[in-house]
This record gives C-alpha cells, structure tokens and sequence, in this order.
C-alpha cells in the first residue's frame, strides 16, 4: 500500500453519496491513475468532456490558492503555468500512457466503470515557446 496517503475531505465522510472520482500516484518512475468513470453521463447527463475539465479546473484553482496560502506563490501565476502546461501537454504528450478498464467491484467485465493508466517516464522534446 502506499506509503504516503491523503486525508478523505470531511465533506466525503458525511455524505454517504459522496464519489471518489480519482486517485494518482507516483510510483516505479512513472504517474499511475485510476479515474472513475460515466458518473456524470449517467447522474446529472453531462458530457464527459466537459465535466471533467471542471473537475480539473477545480483541482487546478485549489492547489493553486493552496500553494500562495502555504509559499506565497501568487495564486492566478500558478493556475496561469498549469493552464499552459496541460495545454502543451493535451497538444503534445511528453510520454506514452498505456491502461485498461477495470470493472466496478460486482460488475461484468463488459461495463467497465474504472480505468487504470500509467505514465511512462517522460520523453525528451524541446520546449515550447
């Protein structure tokens, strides 16, 4: 199990509706990530694409405002950088990614609800001006 952990929100321990919708680690030189999937299309019928650049937007906005809380990093610079960042990295991916579909604990494999991937250690390419 991993070594170092994050704290469940308090919000997702009352609310027994509450949804972990993704998890990231980094581990044997690379990223690996299990993201939920079709929670959004089959609850609130929003596409995935959309939903899921809130959800990333969120993330963003809030390590962004944690970073100038705790290092005095102007938030809107932080969230400026990732926005380029995940722009270029959308554009051209600066390593290979590889995964499967994993079922939802009592559920067939022909409705898959998790998706598990891992990011390969970066490749070189130059940077982007």
């Amino acid at each position: 199990m991993a070594k170092q952990t994050l704290p469940v929100p308090p919000a997702a321990l009352r609310d027994p509706n509450a949804i972990e919708m993704a998890r990231a680690w980094i581990a044997e030189g690379g990223l690996h990530c299990s993201v939920m999937m079709g929670v959004w299309s089959e609850r609130d019928r929003k596409e995935p694409g959309e939903a899921w650049g809130v959800l990333l937007a969120d993330l963003a906005r809030h390590y962004a405002n944690a970073l100038e809380e705790e290092q005095g990093v102007p938030a809107e610079d932080v969230r400026i950088g990732i926005m380029h960042s995940f722009s270029s990295e959308i554009r051209r991916p600066t390593a290979n990614h590889t995964g499967e579909f994993v079922p939802k604990r009592g559920q067939r494999a022909k409705a898959p609800r998790a998706a598990t991937t891992r990011r390969s250690p970066p490749k070189r390419r130059p940077r982007e001006r």
